[in-house]
């Protein structure tokens, strides 16, 4: 059986996430935002997945953010996810948005559009929400989430399986 895994990407007030069965098998999907208990609804989703597919692991980023308020709500919700996972026995690998660009910089993807290009190849159910490329000055859009949690998945398989060429599709 392929493991199965959820990859979260973890905002301030919101996050994306997706659910692989193995590296190509999308299960679900999806984006929450909570103005003030992101860290509850996360955790409560969570153990939604793991009830509905059992999970495997959990790869989580987030990112360096400068705001106090922020970077003090997006630490309560990593210590809220590594208590859950803990209590179920699942691993849990957590990453910066840093090291995820490092990796798709270093296999030719050096912006969010050409990531999110990828991960539309690699997922055709996620296709219709990616995108079109935004110029400097326009907000991310809010699917952006889901897409850099997709993203995380694809590199972290990529690297299991010690291949670059599995990730440039």
């Amino acid at each position: 059986m392929e493991p199965r895994v959820l990859a979260i990407d973890i905002r301030a007030r919101k996050f994306g996430f997706v659910m692989l069965e193995g590296a190509a098998t999308l299960l679900d999907c999806g984006i929450h935002s909570h103005p003030s208990r992101i860290s509850e609804v996360l955790v409560r989703k969570v153990a939604q997945l793991s009830k509905l597919f059992g999970l495997s692991l959990i790869l989580a980023r987030h990112s360096a953010v400068v705001h106090r308020r922020k970077r003090i709500e997006i630490a309560k919700t990593i210590d809220a996810l590594k208590r859950h996972a803990h209590e179920r026995s699942i691993t849990l690998h957590i990453t910066t948005t840093d090291s995820v660009r490092k990796y798709f910089v270093k296999i030719g993807r050096v912006n969010k559009h050409e990531v999110g290009q990828l991960v539309a190849n690699r997922f055709p159910a996620l296709a219709w929400r990616s995108p079109k490329k935004r110029k400097p000055w326009q907000r991310e859009p809010r699917v952006q989430t889901l897409l850099d949690a997709a993203a995380l998945a694809v590199m972290h398989f990529a690297q299991q399986t010690g291949s670059q060429e599995s990730a440039s599709v």
